[in-house]
């Protein structure tokens, strides 16, 4: 059985127990924490199939279970049934309202159908349930994620923004910073915290690579070409900052170096 090294033990435990008896199609009890966590094992792997399938027999064990109920929603945002998923939210925040997770999953799900208004009062929401300061930068961080992936950089980096200000430390949350602020043209505040970043994380290539991209928006030839010489010598093959560095010196002696061009990455 393959070992997966983000799973404690007691978890590779139960995955293991579950997919062997998968083999052998044999139907054994677990309790339902058990069946949440071997759902969320494979929504974490992208294996959705599987996910499903665990989630029917987990349903026939435990029929009436809000918390299977909310894997299932998770299952279907992933699969792109954001309608279905919120009904079935919404469901159980009439039986539970002060559930900040599905809370949060109904913001999700709004999110990605591009419903702002709606998934920003979701997420408000959500936040109102938690005072101390390790658990809102968590959900501000994972907020700011559902709109970086629709490209609602702008607001993804207000989220970010009061995540930075709890914890200036959180260098998870500087990365996504910098990278939205780039993203929105607020060059100099990014470049202060890409330079942060390498700071703390030296062998980052994405960051060198993305901190070239932003020296060269503000004209700092000779700076980008360093950061970009960075993350080739990290990665030899990483091809990005090998294409961006030879714009920038064929095009630097002719002083018509421009940014826009330079391709990104994240």
């Amino acid at each position: 059985m393959l070992q997966d090294a983000n799973l404690t033990n007691e978890m590779q435990i139960i995955i293991n127990r579950y997919e062997k008896i998968k083999q052998k199609k044999k139907i054994t009890y677990f309790d339902i924490h058990e069946f949440e966590e071997i759902i969320s094992h494979y929504i974490e792997n992208n294996n959705l199939k599987s996910g499903y399938e665990v989630l029917k027999i987990a349903t026939r064990q435990h029929p009436d279970s809000l918390i299977l109920q909310q894997k299932e929603a998770q299952l279907l945002i992933e699969s792109g049934y954001f309608i279905k998923a919120i009904q079935i939210l919404k469901q159980i925040i009439s039986l539970e309202p002060s559930n900040f997770e599905v809370i949060l999953l109904v913001g999700v799900a709004y999110g990605k159908l591009g419903n702002i208004k709606n998934s920003l009062k979701y997420f408000e929401q959500a936040l109102t349930e938690f005072v101390d300061d390790e658990n809102r930068i968590f959900i501000l961080y994972n907020i700011s994620l559902t709109y970086i992936n629709i490209g609602r950089y702008d607001i993804a980096a207000k989220f970010l923004k009061k995540a930075y200000f709890i914890d200036k430390y959180d260098f998870e949350v500087i990365f996504d910073l910098a990278f939205c602020l780039e993203r929105i043209d607020e060059i100099e505040e990014s470049c202060q915290l890409y330079e942060r970043y390498v700071t703390s994380d030296p062998f980052s290539k994405l960051a060198w690579y993305n901190l070239g991209v932003v020296y060269n928006k503000l004209n700092l030839y000779k700076k980008s070409i360093q950061a970009y010489d960075y993350s080739i010598a990290l990665d030899e093959k990483f091809a990005s900052p090998l294409l961006n560095k030879a714009d920038v010196l064929s095009l630097c002696g002719s002083n018509l170096i421009s940014s826009t061009n330079i391709s990104r990455v994240y």
